[in-house]
C-alpha cells in the first residue's frame, strides 16, 4: 500500500502525538519557596506525570467522585460558590496531581499527604487548570472504557448458537 505524501490524517496525527505524549509524560515545574531555594541552584522543582496504572486511576476516581461540583449552583451564584468549591476542592485538587505523580501504592501510601500539602501552597489556578487538562488526557479514559467494552462483551464467543433462539426465515 503507497502512502500519498500529500494526503495528510489530522485523526491519525492527533492519535500519534496523544500516543506520544502518554508513553513519555509531562512534565511541570513549581516554585521552590522554602529556605532551601538560597542552596539550591535552581529556583523550580520538575516533576512528571506520566499515564496512571490502574491502581492509581481508581484512587484519582475516588478523589473525583468526591468533588462537590454543581452547575446550578454556579449559574446561581457565579462568585460565592467558587469560593465555597475553592474551600471545598483545593486540597483534592492538589491530592488527585500528587497521586499522578506518584503513580504507586507504596509511593502513593507514604508520600500522598506531603506533596498534597507541597503542592497545595505551590500551585496557582492557572497552573492548576493547565495540570487538570494534561491528567485528563494521561489518564486516558478512552482506551480504558474501550478495553472494559471489550471485556464485558459475550465472554463466550465460541458458545453454541441455539437454535430455539433463532427466528424462522420467511
Amino acid at each position: 500500500m503507497e502512502v500519498n505524501p500529500e494526503v495528510f490524517d489530522a485523526l491519525q496525527a492527533e492519535k500519534q502525538e496523544l500516543d506520544i505524549l502518554i508513553e513519555n509524560g509531562v512534565k511541570f515545574k513549581t516554585p521552590i519557596r522554602s529556605w532551601l531555594r538560597f542552596l539550591s541552584k535552581t529556583k523550580e522543582r520538575t516533576f512528571i506525570i506520566q499515564q496512571p496504572y490502574l491502581g492509581t486511576l481508581d484512587y484519582i476516581t475516588a478523589e473525583y467522585i468526591r468533588m462537590d461540583f454543581s452547575e446550578e449552583r454556579i449559574k446561581e451564584d457565579p462568585l460565592g460558590e467558587s469560593k465555597r468549591l475553592a474551600l471545598v476542592n483545593a486540597k483534592r485538587c492538589a491530592r488527585i496531581i500528587a497521586l499522578c505523580i506518584l503513580n504507586g501504592k507504596l509511593k502513593i501510601a507514604l508520600f500522598s499527604g506531603v506533596l498534597t500539602q507541597y503542592l497545595l501552597w505551590r500551585l496557582t489556578p492557572s497552573k492548576l487548570f493547565q495540570i487538570a487538562l494534561l491528567i485528563n488526557t494521561m489518564s486516558n479514559i478512552a482506551d480504558f472504557t474501550n478495553s472494559i467494552r471489550l471485556m464485558s462483551t459475550n465472554p463466550r464467543a465460541t458458545a453454541p448458537d441455539l437454535i430455539e433462539k433463532k427466528e424462522p426465515k420467511a
